[in-house]
């Protein structure tokens, strides 16, 4: 069996990057143990919070790589990082006894009867929820905190992290004489990881054939990445998302340079009509989402939106959503977010047929991807178009100024 290995890229240059600073990100390859005409690549995004050496992640390209004939891919994409840091957090009184209130009484009589002197251990009875605008924690250190070199940026330069990562491995293969099969190249998430899945087929339409995405975000959260100057971020511990108070990075004022502008948001949005007008013209392969219908993280009602939009487009696209009398105690073990989901047993379940070597005739996208197609890709927005640029030996992304631009309703 091969062993799995790691290579480091240079990064793209990030947002709001005025100097030649020149970061730098980690990648993680797995081969199967024969490479043929039918080999493809397999991209798995982490969530966040999570890392590509995650045991999980891990397990996963190490199992489909021989499973399916692909090479498996692995991202520490800019920001994983951050929020991966030690950090020790703490809850003043007056919001340990919110968090007490949002139990049940017998949820109430358990905590009691456990004698535990740590209010964090409440979240076990509260997992899957969204209490960030009442729970507030606070930082004892400072070494979590976001800096403008390493911060989370809802998927804008992440996802071209991904697709620089898949050109290098690309080319590495091509370089040995082992082009891997375009036409089987797939992407997977788990909640923003399937959001980023999502994006790397948004920003590279035509080379993906099977995305799937569990539970990601239609769109980024205006409140999260447009927050008052003086309020919190969004953490999440023991599977609560929680407030924290800010430190870094994007402003509600329109005078900051870091203010995140409605142009900023739509490059990151799934379901703008405009843009997928634009992804259809290119995207050929097969879209599949799972969604809780209980998500309170992320509700379900936007990607029933987006499954609208594709279908409405005719982009291929397949929705499960699962309810409380959905779970099995195996693969589906709720209706929250992400369905607390075995992703390796759910994606085996309803995604295999399309990811086996054997079974390659669903398959309808060319045998070439926007690296060998090397043009650009151009979504509008209000004041600038995005330019997704193929013609280097790396993908960038630049927001071009519109001349004369006027307000698009």
């Amino acid at each position: 069996m091969n062993s799995e290995q790691i290579f480091w890229l240079k990064g793209h240059k990030t947002e709001f990057q005025e100097d030649d600073f020149e970061r730098s990100f980690d990648i993680y390859v797995k081969e199967p143990d024969t490479i043929n005409e039918n080999t493809g690549l397999f991209l798995i995004s982490e969530g966040l919070g999570g890392l590509a050496s995650s045991p999980s992640l891990v397990q996963m390209r190490e199992r489909w790589s021989n499973r399916y004939n692909v090479v498996t891919l692995g991202v520490n994409y800019f920001g994983s990082r951050s929020f991966n840091k030690s950090a020790v957090f703490r809850i003043k009184n007056d919001m340990v006894d919110k968090l007490f209130n949002k139990l049940t009484e017998e949820q109430k009589d358990d905590y009691k009867s456990r004698n535990s002197n740590n209010p964090f251990d409440m979240l076990r009875y509260l997992k899957g929820q969204d209490l960030a605008s009442e729970i507030f924690v606070h930082e004892v250190s400072d070494v979590n905190k976001e800096q403008i070199r390493d911060y989370f940026d809802y998927g804008y330069i992440q996802t071209i992290d991904c697709l620089c990562a898949v050109k290098y491995v690309l080319d590495m293969y091509k370089s040995k004489g082992k082009r891997l099969n375009a036409k089987r190249i797939f992407a997977y998430g788990v909640s923003f990881g399937g959001q980023l899945a999502q994006l790397c087929s948004k920003f590279a339409p035509n080379t993906f054939s099977l995305v799937a995405d569990v539970s990601g975000y239609a769109f980024p959260e205006r409140a999260s990445m447009r927050p008052d100057s003086n309020t919190y971020q969004r953490t999440q511990i023991s599977g609560v998302m929680l407030g924290k108070f800010k430190g870094f990075y994007y402003e509600s004022d329109k005078n900051s340079k870091y203010y995140v502008t409605d142009d900023m948001l739509k490059i990151r949005t799934l379901c703008d009509k405009a843009h997928i007008n634009t992804y259809k013209q290119h995207f050929k392969g097969k879209i599949i989402m799972f969604h809780g219908a209980d998500d309170k993280l992320v509700d379900v009602k936007s990607k029933i939106a987006l499954e609208k939009l594709y279908k409405k487009n005719k982009i291929d696209c397949v929705h499960y959503i699962f309810s409380e009398k959905d779970t099995d105690g195996e693969i589906i073990k709720s209706s929250g977010h992400a369905m607390d989901c075995d992703p390796i047993k759910l994606f085996e379940k309803y995604c295999e047929k399309y990811a086996l070597e054997s079974n390659q005739g669903w398959i309808k996208k060319e045998a070439l991807t926007d690296f060998d197609i090397g043009k650009k890709i151009v979504y509008p927005a209000q004041y600038v178009n995005y330019v997704i640029d193929y013609s280097d030996t790396f993908p960038t992304i630049t927001p071009a100024k519109i001349v004369n631009s006027f307000k698009r309703k």
